[in-house]
């Protein structure tokens, strides 16, 4: 199989930020995220689970145009987006990242995801990914 420069991406940005994976037992998890649906809109958290688990880049793409569109005003949306950059895979990571830079949220947890992406996508000659990383980089 021939790994394309955009699975190539998402490896090294999640490889250049797994110091921000947060350590927690299964059962922690599954309880907190159980707590956090609660408060959840429906969609913020359906639109999350497209980005988390499809197979589809399309899929996971028109998600993350869909979810960066909703905003903080929509119950969980913070929230749920910054638990994807400490528990996704390195497209999550960056969707979940270059989201909250739209709206000025969370500078903290994006910012290292936000520069991860932006040389990986120098290292793997895609200067439209670059592009968005920079872009998102300066909305803060």
């Amino acid at each position: 199989m021939v790994e394309s420069d955009i699975d190539k991406i998402g490896q090294v940005v999640k490889a250049k930020t797994m110091s921000l994976q947060r350590a927690s037992s299964a059962l922690a998890l599954r309880g907190l995220a159980e707590i956090a649906k609660l408060d959840t809109d429906p969609l913020v958290s359906r639109l999350i689970g497209i980005i988390r688990e499809s197979e589809s880049w399309q899929e996971r793409s028109d998600a993350w145009e869909k979810i960066r569109k909703l905003g903080p005003q929509h119950g969980g949306w913070e929230r749920s987006l910054k638990n994807l950059i400490y528990s996704s895979d390195g497209w999550g990571r960056i969707f979940a990242s270059e989201s909250l830079s739209w709206h000025r949220c969370a500078p903290e947890d994006a910012t290292p995801v936000l520069i991860a992406t932006l040389e990986a996508a120098l290292e793997n000659n895609r200067n439209d990914w670059a592009r968005v990383g920079c872009g998102a980089i300066g909305k803060y």
